[in-house]
């Protein structure tokens, strides 16, 4: 006979009972999941709502920070003015945080002065500052004249745009910033794609516009893109043409285009110091005109004159001369007496509730002992700008 192998006996494995989701979990879940979707306009200051403009960042030239937009207020009488400034960026008028700008341009017409001086003002209050280059064209000399600590910049030299967008992404693909990024790309026009086939390199740029445009609204971070002009064949369009400009064009919030630069002399400068200017005819810099062809943060096609220096870039107290003196009723301009023809020049007066006056030698001096009369002027510069004043024209 044969024994007969016993088997344990096994008790099948209970299976563990699923906890029940209380009511106030699912009514969490269900908040969590309705706040990702849609944010109602009534909680912005709370809610992270990535396309929303929070702060915006001065280029160092309080015209074009105006053209550029800001926070606005409605009086009691239903009148829109800036929002009156308390030292922070969410106050700001000029480039706003999150964004994609596109700067275009004739050659020397201030579009890489503009990325310098924009360095300038990140720096300042404490962002970082990464700076791609195509051209191989830096002057670490005059970006030190204009404010930049050029020890501080991250540098790429590139030549092809995959090489640039990979950048770009090691830069942003780490945690959030706290302080502003500002990223440049000087210029995308001269940089093309590893694949020769026509039109590769407008596909390349669009693609990866479409993968950074999150990151740079995410990251804290500006992306300026600057791009050249190139006379078009087409006699039906006229219009200059930009490489790849259709892709950025498309993505970018503000797109400013500086034109036709011109020179102007020492003697129409306003300096420091105790120099004739009416003996002096020394070329002082270029002052082209900034157009807003697109801006998605503020009433755009608002024009003004940027004064150029060739030595320290925008000439900001100059900038906003040029832009309330072409109305009389905010700044007029009178000839001097016999006695102060010489060595004090024009007389200037601020047409201000409480008019003050100064004598064009001594622009620069008065406007910083009279901090009140300076903040007349960029008060006044970002009204003027907001109702469509154009000094071009």
């Amino acid at each position: 006979m044969v024994a007969k192998r016993q088997t344990k006996k096994t008790t099948p494995k209970k299976k563990k009972a699923k906890k029940k989701s209380t009511k106030k979990q699912a009514a969490k879940k269900q908040k969590g999941k309705k706040a990702e979707q849609a944010v109602p306009v009534g909680v912005l200051g709370t809610a992270k709502l990535y396309s929303v403009v929070r702060e915006r960042i001065s280029c160092g030239c309080t015209p074009l920070d105006a053209i550029m937009g800001g926070p606005t207020t409605v009086t009691e009488d239903g009148e829109v003015i800036p929002s009156p400034s308390d030292g922070t960026l969410a106050t700001n008028w000029g480039v706003p945080v999150g964004r994609i700008i596109e700067v275009v341009g004739a050659y020397s017409t201030g579009k890489s002065t503009f990325c310098e001086n924009l360095a300038a003002q990140v720096q300042r209050v404490g962002g970082e500052v990464c700076m791609g280059i195509t051209e191989y064209t830096l002057d670490p000399a005059r970006m030190a004249r204009i404010g930049v600590d050029t020890h501080a910049v991250k540098y790429l030299e590139f030549e092809f745009i995959e090489d640039g967008y990979a950048w770009i992404k090691s830069l942003l693909g780490g945690k959030k910033h706290n302080k502003p990024m500002l990223i440049t790309w000087d210029t995308i026009g001269a940089s093309h794609s590893k694949d020769d086939r026509p039109g590769s390199g407008g596909r390349v740029v669009r693609e990866g516009l479409r993968e950074i445009t999150g990151l740079v609204a995410k990251h804290n971070a500006l992306m300026v893109f600057v791009n050249h002009v190139s006379a078009t064949f087409n006699q039906w369009d006229t219009e200059p043409a930009t490489p790849f400009g259709q892709g950025i064009r498309f993505h970018a919030s503000i797109r400013m285009e500086f034109r036709s630069a011109k020179k102007f002399l020492e003697a129409q400068a306003v300096q420091a110091g105790g120099q004739v200017y009416g003996e002096s005819k020394a070329s002082y810099g270029v002052m082209p005109y900034a157009v807003a062809r697109k801006n998605k943060t503020f009433p755009p096609h608002r024009r003004t004159r940027i004064p150029v220096t060739f030595q320290g870039g925008f000439d900001d107290d100059f900038a906003m001369f040029e832009y309330l003196s072409q109305r009389a009723s905010h700044i007029s301009v009178t000839a001097p007496g016999k006695e102060d023809a010489q060595n004090l020049g024009k007389v200037i007066t601020f047409r201000m509730p409480t008019p003050a006056a100064c004598y064009w030698n001594t622009y620069r001096q008065f406007l910083i002992e009279r901090t009140d009369v300076r903040a007349w002027m960029v008060d006044q510069c970002r009204r003027l700008a907001y109702n469509g004043f154009d000094p071009v024209g």
